[in-house]
C-alpha cells in the first residue's frame, strides 16, 4: 500500500516500516540528480529536498531506520551536486516549507486563476498588495 502524512496524522498508504517511498526518491535522486547542478532546476531540486526531508522526519517518528536505509538516504544526498543546506530537525524542516510557500504564494498573485489546494488567488484592486484566496466550488 501507499500512504501520506496529513496535517501529522498518519493515513495508511505510507505504513510504519514501509520503505518504498524512500527507495524510490533514493533511487530517483542517485541517477537523475546530477542534472539538476545549476540555475532553476538547482533550486527546484533544493525545494523538493526540503520537503522530502519533512517526509523523512515525519516516518523517523513512526518507524526506525534501518542501517541500511539511513546509508541509502546519506548516499542519495552525497551525489547530488553543490551543497543542498539539509534541515537538522522537523521543526527546521516545516519552518524552511513555510517560507517556500510563503514566498511561492506572493508570486502567484500575478496568475488569478490559478488553483492551489482548492483555493483560487484572485486579485481585487492593486497586483500582490490587496489579493485575497477565495475556495473554489470544487473544494467545499
Amino acid at each position: 500500500g501507499t500512504s501520506a502524512f496529513v496535517e501529522g496524522a498518519l493515513v495508511l498508504m505510507d505504513p510504519p516500516g514501509d520503505f518504498f517511498f524512500i527507495h524510490l526518491v533514493c533511487s530517483l535522486l542517485e541517477s537523475c540528480g546530477k542534472g539538476f547542478e545549476k540555475g532553476a532546476p538547482s533550486r527546484r531540486l533544493s525545494v523538493f529536498l526540503v520537503y522530502f526531508e519533512k517526509y523523512l522526519f515525519q516516518k523517523w517518528q513512526t518507524s526506525e531506520f534501518s542501517p541500511a536505509i539511513q546509508h541509502r538516504i546519506q548516499d542519495a544526498f552525497n551525489v547530488l551536486p553543490g551543497s543542498h543546506k539539509r534541515p537538522q530537525t522537523l521543526e527546521d524542516a516545516t519552518q524552511e516549507i513555510a517560507k517556500i510557500e510563503a514566498s511561492t504564494l506572493g508570486r502567484l498573485v500575478s496568475f488569478p486563476n490559478y488553483s492551489l489546494d482548492g483555493f483560487r488567488v484572485e486579485e481585487k484592486t492593486k497586483p500582490k498588495s490587496n489579493a485575497v484566496l477565495i475556495p473554489t466550488p470544487d473544494a467545499a
